[in-house]
């Protein structure tokens, strides 16, 4: 008697919904004049807008930037919640290294999307919309229901000094706003 159980419980839904169900305890022993513990537990799943699937740098969680650096408001140290940052890590001056990573669209319509800078004003060319040193491809276009596209970022060092900009994807049907520190 008195003794204690911990039990953990994973979520993984595969589909969007609300789901009820019940955790039956089966004790081997159990005295018959002793109920079956049962707990009842819900879930609730929601589809994301879309997904970029990369592996988020830690540039400012493990603190390697500076803290007098402005935010994407231009306002010293002040980041948004919710940062998501790509870093590029280069080996030589004038070389270009890009990272490309897809953007998904889980739901049931197209979406448009569009990659824009903060604080800087890019340049359009054809070989995509430029930054200092940095240049995103595709800057804007549409991803077909269920499907992905490919995003793609490139950085080109010349100078040994760390660069940062800030970029924004906004998806205007779904009234979307996303920020991303691009760092070199």
């Amino acid at each position: 008697g008195g003794d204690e159980l911990r039990v953990s419980v994973c979520f993984q839904p595969h589909d969007v919904g609300s789901y009820d169900g019940s955790l039956v305890l089966e004790i081997a022993n159990l005295n018959p004049t002793c109920s079956v513990p049962v707990i009842d537990v819900q879930g609730h799943s929601l589809q994301p807008i879309c997904h970029l699937a990369f592996d988020n740098s830690d540039y400012v969680s493990s603190g390697r930037r500076r803290h007098d650096l402005p935010g994407p408001n231009g306002i010293k140290g002040e980041l948004v919640a919710d940062l998501r940052v790509l870093e590029f890590s280069s080996v030589g001056l004038n070389m270009p290294l890009s990272k490309t990573f897809p953007l998904i669209n889980p739901g049931r319509k197209e979406l448009e999307y569009h990659w824009r800078p903060l604080r800087d004003t890019g340049t359009q060319t054809p070989k995509g919309l430029i930054v200092g040193p940095f240049n995103c491809t595709v800057p804007s276009g549409y991803c077909p229901a269920k499907k992905q596209v490919d995003v793609t970022f490139t950085f080109t060092a010349s100078s040994l000094d760390v660069v940062e900009s800030f970029w924004e994807l906004v998806i205007p049907s779904q009234d979307f706003r996303c920020v991303f520190l691009l760092v070199g």
